[in-house]
């Protein structure tokens, strides 16, 4: 699964005026039944790296579910960014049940401004 926010922002992981764009990945392991999950921010506009990409800005090791702009006009910028990942108490036992273990896991979900 890949996921390009709908939403672009500005000072979230940065304060210049650089936009940025996070790209959201979810991946097989080499776990049957699990999967990996990940998100990059790059800053859109601003300073390029050597080959002339868009640097990156941030590495989170969730995938990014939303963002909600509740700024409100002539207030302060008010942004809000939910995440997601898995979370499994032991590791996966070559021999074991997948479904018992997938049963272990939970999914968390979390929110920051």
């Amino acid at each position: 699964m890949c996921n390009v926010l709908p939403s672009i922002t500005k000072h979230f992981f940065n304060d210049d005026d650089s936009y940025e764009l996070v790209m959201s990945l979810a991946y097989n392991a080499t776990t049957p039944g699990v999967v990996l999950y990940r998100s990059t921010v790059y800053q859109i506009g601003a300073e390029k790296d050597k080959d002339g990409d868009d640097i990156t800005i941030a590495t989170l090791p969730e995938i990014v579910c939303d963002v909600l702009d509740a700024t409100v006009p002539g207030g302060p910028e008010k942004v809000f960014m939910s995440t997601m990942t898995e979370y499994f108490p032991v590791d996966f036992d070559e021999g074991g049940d997948l479904w018992e273990y997938r049963l272990q896991g939970k999914r968390g979900v979390q929110a920051s401004n």
